[in-house]
């Protein structure tokens, strides 16, 4: 039987929070917007709630608070007609032989195109046939990339699918995701930590912290919202202490601070400022980077 397409599906959030239990909010107050037909790049440290989103996108977690609309629909119940969620390892370990979740997928999403997922995993190596507990982590993470891309969702949401994965497998998924997707129009969420290598592949960036929304918009956009400043300590501290520092690196009596907002036309003559790259952009948007500096 031939897959049916359906067209891409969006996502409004507006004020989602959700937490786990009394102490540990896993979002909080989330606004952002996911949209329709690009590839959304998710990024964040570990626990800063992507996975948590995810599930709430996929209508696998119901939301606590805020309000969720993937494509026109407003009901959580029924998120799952129009979004996918695979990630990790989960499609391989769940009792079923590769064979048997294949069927599955096929008999549940009338979008899931079966020869999609046979075709990339016999490219890597996989035999469907083989028994699931055997599989290396790699290729657990491929089956589980071989059925969100099959599975042509409107809203596709990938969760890690690349963990465990060589570089050649990795790039390999890229290149189909990006074939499949220019062929089959849909809305494609990656949340992953290999930022540099995933540049190439998305659309769209979303990167959360602490629960909350920190940044986004496209790479270049990004880049271009944020800088470089370095020089002696005192010079640097006095130049920064009114812009939004968001990273800050102490190197003796030097200093370099990454800041957002429009890259200055001119500065003090003791500073010199500089443009950063997108892996380095992201990665001062977590906190991490400021945060690491600041216990050194």
């Amino acid at each position: 039987m031939n897959a049916t397409h359906l067209p891409p599906a969006g996502a409004q959030v507006v004020n989602l929070s959700h937490r786990y239990g009394r102490k540990y909010p896993a979002l909080t107050d989330l606004t952002c917007t996911i949209p329709a037909g690009k590839i959304v790049g998710l990024f964040g440290s570990n626990g800063a709630g992507k996975s948590t989103l995810l599930h709430l996108l996929s209508g696998l977690l119901l939301p606590q608070s805020g309000r969720i609309i993937v494509g026109d629909e407003s009901r959580p119940h029924y998120f799952s007609r129009l979004a996918a969620l695979t990630g990790g390892n989960n499609e391989a370990a769940n009792g079923f032989s590769l064979a048997d979740s294949l069927d599955l997928h096929a008999a549940t999403r009338r979008t899931f195109d079966r020869a999609l997922a046979e075709d990339f995993l016999a490219s890597v190596g996989v035999n469907p046939k083989k028994d699931p507990e055997k599989l290396s982590r790699g290729q657990r993470s491929a089956v589980a990339a071989a059925i969100g891309l099959a599975a042509r969702a409107p809203l596709t949401l990938l969760d890690e699918v690349t963990l465990g994965m060589d570089a050649p497998t990795r790039q390999n998924f890229y290149d189909l995701l990006l074939a499949d997707v220019a062929a089959h129009p849909r809305t494609v969420v990656l949340a992953t930590h290999l930022i540099d290598e995933t540049e190439r592949v998305i659309d769209e960036t979303l990167i959360i912290e602490g629960g909350r929304a920190v940044g986004g918009g496209t790479a270049d956009e990004l880049v271009g919202s944020m800088y470089a400043i370095s020089g002696p300590a005192p010079d640097v501290a006095a130049y920064s202490q009114a812009a939004d520092v968001v990273a800050r690196r102490s190197l003796g009596p030097y200093e370099r601070v990454i800041i957002r907002g429009q890259r200055p036309a001119t500065i003090p003559a003791a500073l010199t400022t500089e443009s950063l790259g997108f892996a380095e952009c992201v990665i001062a948007l977590t906190g991490k980077l400021l945060e690491k500096n600041q216990n050194d």
